[in-house]
């Protein structure tokens, strides 16, 4: 029916048509454009007003990357990166002390500005070690520390052991008592710290003293100014080694290559040479003068490690200490289970399983193969990269070259007498009927290269190399010395 007016009776009515009765879709749609527009609008003037405010908070804050680098009598700071820093503003102190403006120096530029690339020599002579050093900057916002380090006192060269024990409460101490024959056995009655009754702690095995006297580090006269020291320059796998950049005048980058793969960068540094061999450390520096790199090098020999064949075995508890250390590299696919989850060894993969904490766990070495490989909480890592931790469980044997053994231990426990058959190269060291416990130290694969540990339940095994056997003399509380005391 048309839209338009109609009289009833003396009224008039207004109809209208159903599409005027619609609301206007056009008109719905420009108002929510519109809105839409107005919440865009506020949402970016929020955002720019955010930005200046930042901005207004961060004016006159320094930005400066700063790092430190000490020496015997001087350190080197080094601007990284950043703003540029007054040198009539920057200060420093030691232990609290100011040092004075006289000892702190511009090396690498002239003028009153500290900018990125230039170095910093503060001298420190006369000055007690150790202590701290803080840089600071004092301008109008106020003092700011830049940076701090660690002034150390530097080490020197031990002189080289002749014969090692160890007490229960003590780290080595130097003792001239050796052993000759079995029935004369050294022992140490130191107490322990805490003076309970664990008693003296009695050297089983070797039965006489193998000390290979290792001669004093020969350095080589100094390259082009570069000097460093060595803590030691030979001794048995793994052997460890600390090295300290002494050079004094002002370097830019260092980088220590230890001859085996690994470098470091830092000033004082230690390396640990799984294998044996005879490696060339070089320390190359960059001088801030000179602008020019010049490199000094040392050489590392490591002699193979050298064990006892042993058969050990008993009814007692054992468990596998932590700190022990298979490193080999794997010649075959094959799937190892850590922590619960199954992780791949490929071919050539360089594998270290390093023990985290004791238990019991079974280790079976044939030959190139590893049969069984049942340990406590470890870690594993695959060139050089960790990647997993917990309870190791092997699923297949494993095929590998280049196998190192370290500071693998074992703890039998002392209590109820029971029977125990301890054979070293051929003679026996332990009571065939004893309650004492036992530290069995420095495990590895014997002449054969066999070596099968088995800790389990109320027996053990240990069919294998070993460097030393410990018995405490009187049964008490459990405790593993710090360190193999035969290595």
């Amino acid at each position: 029916m048309p839209s338009g007016r109609i009289h009833v009776g003396h009224e008039e009515v207004s109809r209208m048509s159903d599409e005027e009765k619609k609301p206007n879709i056009n008109t719905i749609r420009y108002a929510a454009i519109g809105v839409l527009a107005v919440i865009i609008t506020l949402a970016l003037i929020l955002l720019i007003l955010t930005y200046l405010g930042e901005n207004a908070t961060n004016a006159g804050e320094l930005q400066a990357s700063i790092r430190i680098d000490t020496h015997d009598e001087s350190v080197f700071v080094y601007h990284e990166g950043g703003d540029p820093l007054d040198m009539n503003k920057i200060q420093a102190s030691i232990n609290g002390f100011s040092v004075a403006p006289e000892r702190i120096t511009l090396l690498s530029s002239r003028g009153l500005s500290f900018i990125p690339g230039n170095v910093l020599g503060i001298e420190t002579a006369g000055y007690e070690r150790p202590s701290t050093l803080i840089l600071w900057y004092n301008d109008v916002n106020g003092e700011k520390e830049l940076a701090r380090a660690e002034l150390i006192p530097s080490f020197t060269i031990p002189a080289s052991p002749t014969q090692t024990q160890y007490s229960t409460n003590t780290r080595p101490v130097q003792t001239d008592t050796i052993i000759t024959e079995v029935t004369q056995i050294a022992v140490n009655e130191q107490k322990p710290a805490d003076d309970s009754k664990r008693g003296p702690i009695v050297q089983l095995w070797p039965l006489e003293p193998k000390v290979t006297p290792t001669p004093p580090p020969t350095l080589e006269p100094p390259v082009s100014g570069i000097t460093f020291e060595v803590s030691t320059s030979s001794g048995e796998q793994p052997l460890t080694v600390q090295f300290k950049d002494t050079t004094e005048e002002c370097t830019t980058n260092r980088l220590w290559k230890f001859g085996d793969g690994e470098e470091s960068t830092d000033q004082f540094t230690s390396h640990t040479y799984i294998y044996p061999g005879t490696y060339t450390v070089t320390l190359s520096l960059t001088f801030c003068n000179e602008h020019e790199n010049r490199a000094a090098s040392e050489q590392i020999h490591v002699e193979p490690i050298t064990r006892d064949d042993s058969y050990i075995t008993g009814f007692k508890p054992a468990t596998i200490q932590p700190g022990g250390r298979l490193n080999f590299i794997a010649k075959n696919n094959v799937d190892l289970r850590v922590g619960g989850r199954l992780y791949t060894l490929k071919e050539n993969d360089a594998v270290k399983i390093e023990l985290r904490s004791s238990g019991q766990g079974v280790i079976t070495v044939i030959g190139s193969v590893i049969i069984d490989l049942v340990l406590p909480g470890s870690t594993l890592s695959i060139n050089g990269e960790e990647l997993a931790r917990g309870s190791v469980t092997q699923t297949n044997g494993i095929s590998f070259s280049d196998l190192a053994v370290s500071e693998l231990s074992l703890h039998i426990s002392p209590g109820q007498s029971a029977e125990i058959k301890g054979i070293v190269n051929g003679q026996n060291v332990i009571s065939p009927n004893t309650k004492y416990g036992y530290f069995i130290h420095n495990i590895g694969p014997d002449s054969l290269g066999k070596m099968i540990i088995d800790a389990k339940e109320q027996k053990f095994v240990v069919q294998a190399g070993i460097k030393g056997v410990t018995q405490m003399a009187v049964p008490g509380p459990s405790f593993p010395p710090t360190t193999n005391p035969y290595a």
